[in-house]
């Protein structure tokens, strides 16, 4: 049993300010939040807007904003959990790499490497990002 302190939904919307207070809440209730923002992976790179969905007790869900090209060939975005949806796959949630003991704002750097590798992507047509999808290792 995780006897680790969980972060309120408070707590929560509060890191967030603290550590990227050009970032945007939106659509709050008692328990669940929408946050937007917007990354640039790299000096070479695009910036990308998304927004975490979160909801207490629940996974964080992040998804990309302004439409993501495809690769040529591909009919779909590698590693996340919806193509339609551009719902991004940040973090393994099985082995709760993130959990509600962490703070959300400490994701966005992994959201911003994700961007990072999904350029990479666009170019390779190969996801370098590592990490594990459907229950396989990428």
């Amino acid at each position: 049993m995780n006897k680790e302190k969980k972060f309120t939904i408070a707590h929560q919307k509060a890191f967030l300010r603290q550590a990227y207070p050009n970032g945007h809440l939106y659509e709050e209730t008692p328990s669940s939040f929408f946050w937007k923002y917007s990354v640039h992976p790299s000096p070479l790179s695009g910036t990308y807007q998304f927004k975490i969905h979160y909801r207490e007790g629940k996974h964080v869900d992040v998804f990309a904003i302004d439409k993501l090209m495809l690769c040529e060939g591909k009919k779909k975005l590698p590693h996340v959990y919806n193509t339609d949806k551009q719902h991004l796959c940040i973090y393994h949630r099985p082995s709760e790499e993130w959990n509600a003991s962490h703070k959300i704002s400490e994701i966005v750097p992994w959201i911003s490497e994700w961007f990072y590798y999904y350029e990479n992507w666009l170019v390779t047509a190969k996801w370098l990002g590592g990490g594990i999808h459907g229950g396989k290792k990428e």
